[in-house]
């Protein structure tokens, strides 16, 4: 178990009986070269806002783990690593680095910040604004106004890997360019572009 606030890395490859890191904005740092093998349970947590950081001693090599018992995952932001067993390993309210494989990271609408703003971290369940490597969903259904109308304002990065939009019935406006490099599923709601913002998908 992992318990101070200090940034920590794990080298070589080991097999735990339990793994547990809940220390909210701690990082670690695996060992790209080695395999995490957890018989037990996995235990990841962060908090609101202050998400756990996990990732590799050396970007963008990946860093891989086997947990091989139940998790609990929950409000970590996660890059350069392989999941060897499946299903995908399920963090809610987390996000992602990048990189990953046999992962599912997706950050949530929940409008309840004090504006609209995608760059307002309050409007979002993880406490923090998407990033590049996002895989943002509009659900209708996460935290307490997730059916509030949006805006991709000036401030926010512009960038997201993914898009999907269902369940939703609020209004998304486009202040400014977004690019969406992955993919995009739009089942409802409403997407409007002022006349400076454009959506663009890469995929």
């Amino acid at each position: 178990r992992l318990v101070s606030d200090q940034e920590a890395f794990v080298l070589g490859t080991n097999k735990f009986n339990n793994f547990s890191v809940t220390v909210p904005g701690k990082i670690v740092r695996f060992d790209p070269e080695a395999t995490i093998v957890i018989a037990g349970t996995l235990t990841l947590k962060g908090a609101y806002g202050r998400l756990l950081v996990l990732g590799s001693i050396e970007p963008p090599k990946q860093w891989k783990i086997l947990p091989q018992g139940d998790t609990d995952i929950s409000y970590v932001l996660v890059g350069d690593c392989i999941n060897i067993r499946g299903p995908p390993l399920k963090g809610i309210h987390s996000d992602s680095l990048g990189n990953l494989i046999n992962w599912d990271l997706d950050p949530y609408w929940t409008g309840q910040g004090a504006d609209n703003n995608w760059s307002t971290p309050d409007n979002w369940d993880t406490g923090t604004v998407p990033l590049l490597n996002s895989i943002i969903t509009f659900d209708g259904i996460t935290g307490t106004n997730p059916n509030k109308d949006s805006v991709v304002d000036a401030s926010f990065q512009g960038t997201i890997a993914s898009l999907t939009i269902d369940g939703y019935i609020g209004k998304i406006t486009l202040a400014r360019d977004l690019t969406v490099t992955g993919d995009i599923t739009i089942n409802s709601g409403t997407i409007i572009s002022e006349t400076i913002g454009t959506l663009t998908i890469e995929a």
